[in-house]
């Protein structure tokens, strides 16, 4: 997939397309719905398929929410769905552009787009005032086509990035895994941490928590960790760590059968299932306990995951 970084004015599709647009945060699989309906319809057609999107550190886009994702996760999502084009652009170089000058000016002519699809609680143009059906009529009128995709629900709750929040700032890390198709992951470089859990024949990973970020509430994760090396099972503790005096927050991770050094190496956290609260230990001893408590339910977890094809 091509990036390209959209400033309205300059002329910049190298090719007729179906655009897809949204903020697609977290890529759930209400977006992924509306990717493949869009897929489907430029293989129709004989076209490639495009994505008109904003950065996810914008800070002039849907301000009051943590991301699910930063940029380069999304658009690896997106990447992974057939998209060929992604048209990412700053969100304060369109918000004063009026609803019928974004379709007509952006989309048609700058971004010629053959179609629009969309779905449809979809907003766009200067303060909002555009919908799913201006889109489509502005398109029509054209000459052009436009797709909405109706909403879509599990077990009656709608495919949104806003469930997902709520789910996940609640650590209902399964329900959210249901929503977005996936785990919802956490990824950086390790850093060295203070080598306690090595002290404790546990040693951990850990990575710095990006910041405007969801953070998971504090607790104990069954998690699954991709490397270099592979994937592995994993326990990951989201918190202070209070048994040996309360650190920043943090997440650090055990990975079961691992047996190496990933300092300095980028890694992967998908969160599976939350285990229990963090909470302080009287002694060294009782939390060795507790962890290898932990590690065995996070096998467990890890293991059914694997077998219900690691979705």
């Amino acid at each position: 997939m091509e990036r390209i970084d959209y400033i309205p004015g300059r002329a910049v599709a190298p090719c007729a397309s179906v655009v897809a647009l949204g903020f697609f945060d977290g890529v759930h699989l209400g977006h992924r719905a509306l990717i493949f309906a869009a897929r489907e319809r430029a293989d129709a057609l004989g076209l490639p398929l495009s994505v008109f999107t904003f950065p996810a550190e914008d800070a002039d886009m849907k301000r009051s929410a943590k991301r699910l994702y930063g940029t380069e996760k999304k658009l690896a999502l997106l990447a992974s769905l057939g998209v060929d084009y992604a048209y990412v652009c700053d969100f304060s170089a369109v918000a004063h552009i009026s609803a019928e000058d974004f379709v007509k000016q952006c989309l048609a002519r700058e971004l010629r787009a053959a179609v629009s699809a969309c779905g449809f609680n979809f907003r766009f143009g200067h303060g909002a005032s555009g919908d799913a059906e201006m889109l489509g009529r502005y398109m029509r009128e054209l000459g052009r086509e436009s797709l909405t995709l109706p909403p879509l629900y599990l077990d009656e709750e709608l495919y949104s990035s806003r469930a997902v929040r709520t789910h996940l700032e609640k650590g209902e890390v399964e329900r959210a895994c249901a929503l977005l198709g996936a785990p919802y992951a956490l990824a950086g470089r390790v850093e060295s941490g203070d080598r306690r859990g090595r002290t404790l024949g546990f040693p951990t990973v850990n990575i710095p928590l990006e910041e405007n970020r969801l953070c998971l509430p504090s607790g104990v994760y069954a998690t699954a960790v991709h490397t270099e090396m592979g994937d592995f099972p994993s326990v990951t503790n989201v918190g202070t760590c209070p048994t040996f005096g309360a650190r920043e927050l943090h997440a650090e991770t055990h990975l079961c059968g691992f047996s190496g050094d990933l300092y300095g190496k980028s890694i992967e956290i998908g969160f599976l299932s939350r285990l229990r609260d963090e909470r302080e230990f009287s002694s060294g001893e009782e939390l060795i306990k507790q962890i290898n408590v932990d590690k065995t339910k996070a096998m467990e977890v890890y293991k059914v995951w694997q077998e219900a094809g690691r979705s």
